[in-house]
């Protein structure tokens, strides 16, 4: 899956979670239900009113609000170069999984599909095995199970 679709699947996934979160009955909020309405709608609810109201609730809210205060530009600038570092790198370590996945199987990650498929099309036609693993670059082993 490419950057841009995890990215994407996310920002989908986030909106429609704050979407039921908003629109649940406060009474029925847990703490989760609080803290993403907190991180979501910040602005609205507190020009509104309604962060009093949550902050009553969620005594952690009231907390969070003031340490938002504390923080000065050059310390979320950090924050978020470091979040930010941390997903890429996250995304690095898993594409490196990969690569070692598919090299433990002899084939490249993605080509998987079509060199099985070109090597049972070769061994149905009576092709000789090794020059099957030659052109297609699996194993023999790989290419007895097929």
């Amino acid at each position: 899956m490419s950057e841009d679709s995890v990215m994407q699947f996310i920002y989908v996934a986030l909106n429609e979670l704050i979407g039921y979160t908003m629109s649940k009955d406060i009474a029925d909020y847990t703490a989760k239900d609080f803290w993403i309405r907190f991180l979501s709608n910040y602005a609205e609810d507190k020009e509104s009113g309604m962060l009093k109201k949550l902050c009553a609730l969620e005594e952690g809210l009231e907390m969070a609000e003031a340490t938002l205060f504390k923080v000065t530009e050059e310390e979320r600038r950090i924050a978020w170069e470091l979040s930010t570092q941390h997903y890429y790198d996250i995304l690095a370590d898993e594409r490196a999984e990969g690569r070692e996945e598919g090299e433990t199987i002899g084939l490249e990650k993605g080509a998987r599909q079509s060199k099985l498929e070109t090597a049972a099309v070769m061994k149905n036609r009576g092709y000789d095995p090794d020059e099957i693993c030659s052109i297609t670059g699996i194993t023999k082993d790989i290419l007895q199970t097929l």
